[in-house]
């Protein structure tokens, strides 16, 4: 899991990348603020979702590889058919950091509903005045005036008919009528999910500078200007406001100025605004966009007869991971996708069990053995929390009766795993029960390590998923045609 959360923290950063780059260059002290607040929260939510997105956008095969190399036997396999997998008390690091992204998430919605709840304390506390459209407040609360949803929180010192305090009343007026707060809730709850990403920070500080933008030009709109100005030198402080509420005095007042001075009128606004659009999609085409490198769809003349077996199931669970996945769950998925494609392969699919069940090794034997002419693969995923060893194993029996066929499968489904980047090796794995009293040809393939983050991404993405059973499916068609022609 925590593998997919800095995948997708990466992704996300990307696309906010994107996205600043852009308002730092053209957006940024524009006077259009309007569209620069949908502006900032668009980009906030792009890089919320478009890494959760993919599209297919071309199509590219790579050239087949019908004269693979013969693979040779690089080690021993472990015997995961034979005894179970040992679990680890071993420390998790990866454990710990997801569980630090999960505190962090919680903790920062946690204190929005703090600050939220103790808004609406002090509202309890203070003299709440129906007016219209809004509700006044007045308190002795020493952040007052600011504004919360449809609340104004008022001093009770200051008076709301002089020049100053119509100008504080129409500024937070803005707030509450734009409607301010649900863009300031909206972005800390995106926030939360995307911590990790440090342009959304950013973006958070610029889009709480739009809302003072929008509220000081409401504010002069039929007022004094010079006087609004030096009421913003009451406050100098250099930080800026990372509450929900929006006060009036607050920081940098800096380029407050500079936009109540700036001229409301924009001569590129509409090409700065057109220009956003292919920013977009050159964010949907970095972070959505896939090209579907799988091999050609190259069936086999004649039929296939696959004894596939979904490794352990039932009781057995197999490997169990530090992250809380389990052996059998994957095996199983695997087989489904592969019995899906196959029949586009020519090849013919029996299960040695399509739900979560345990057949014993001697039922799933007894099974392949009972098909003529048949070819058996059991699927496997390796589990070492303290190697990590994410190769692609290709088990075979050296002492087998059809060891030649074998080698020569594995090696055929080992050049298509290469294509797709993979590590691959082929093992000794002649203790393996059901390699051993198989009568067909058969290997056992290791998917990579259930303890290794990437190759949990790999599992879990089905883009990949479905490249890695149709290379295993198009090496089988592979083996069938090498094999038939050295006959």
């Amino acid at each position: 899991m925590i593998a997919s959360i800095f995948i997708y923290s990466l992704k996300s950063t990307i696309c906010s990348a994107i996205f600043v780059a852009y308002y730092l260059l053209v957006l940024k002290n524009t006077q259009m603020n309007s569209f620069n607040r949908v502006y900032l929260l668009m980009a906030a939510l792009c890089s919320l979702l478009l890494p959760f997105t993919d599209f297919q956008l071309l199509h590219i095969a790579p050239t087949a590889v019908p004269d693979f190399p013969l693979l040779q036997i690089a080690g021993q396999g472990t015997e995961t058919d034979v005894v179970k997998h040992a679990t680890t008390t071993s420390f998790n690091w990866w454990v710990l950091l997801e569980a630090l992204y999960y505190i962090v998430a919680i903790a920062m919605v946690l204190m929005l509903v703090v600050k939220s709840v103790f808004i609406i304390i002090l509202k309890k506390k203070g003299q709440p005045l129906k007016r219209e459209g809004f509700v006044l407040v007045k308190t002795n609360d020493s952040r007052a005036p600011f504004s919360f949803m449809n609340m104004l929180f008022w001093p009770v010192h200051m008076r709301e008919d002089s020049p100053e305090g119509n100008g504080v009343l129409m500024h937070e007026l803005a707030h509450i009528r734009q409607h301010h707060t649900i863009d300031k809730v909206c972005m800390q709850l995106m926030l939360a999910v995307c911590w990790l990403n440090p342009f959304n920070w950013f973006i958070k500080k610029e889009l709480w500078l739009q809302h003072e933008f929008l509220a000081d030009r409401y504010a002069i709109k039929d007022g004094d200007g010079d006087m609004f100005a030096r009421m913003l030198l009451l406050d100098v402080a250099d930080a800026y406001n990372k509450s929900i509420i929006s006060p009036f005095f607050q920081s940098p007042v800096k380029r407050r100025f500079l936009m109540l001075t700036a001229s409301a009128k924009n001569k590129y606004a509409l090409l700065r605004r057109f220009l956003s659009v292919p920013v977009m999609l050159i964010a949907v085409f970095l972070l959505s966009a896939y090209t579907d490198k799988s091999a050609p769809v190259a069936a086999s003349q004649d039929k296939i007869v696959l004894v596939l077996d979904p490794a352990h199931g039932g009781e057995d669970a197999g490997g169990k991971s530090a992250y809380g996945y389990q052996e059998k769950d994957f095996t199983l998925a695997l087989c489904k996708k592969m019995e899906a494609l196959a029949g586009a392969y020519n090849i013919k699919i029996i299960a040695t069990r399509n739900e979560d069940t345990y057949p014993s090794l001697e039922e799933r034997v007894k099974l392949g053995n009972s098909t003529n002419d048949a070819i058996f693969l059991s699927v496997h995923i390796n589990q070492s929390s303290a190697v990590r060893d994410n190769t692609y194993q290709l088990g075979i029996n050296p002492k087998g009766g059809n060891y030649s066929k074998s080698a020569l499968l594995a090696s055929a489904i080992g050049a298509k795993l290469k294509s797709q980047q993979l590590p691959v090796e082929v093992v000794d794995h002649r203790m393996a029960y059901i390699l051993r009293e198989s009568k067909h040809p058969a290997i056992l393939i290791e998917c990579g390590n259930l303890d290794d983050p990437e190759n949990i991404a790999l599992l879990k993405d089905n883009a990949r998923t479905d490249e890695l059973c149709r290379n295993i499916l198009s090496g089988i068609v592979d083996y069938n045609t090498r094999l038939k022609a050295q006959k």
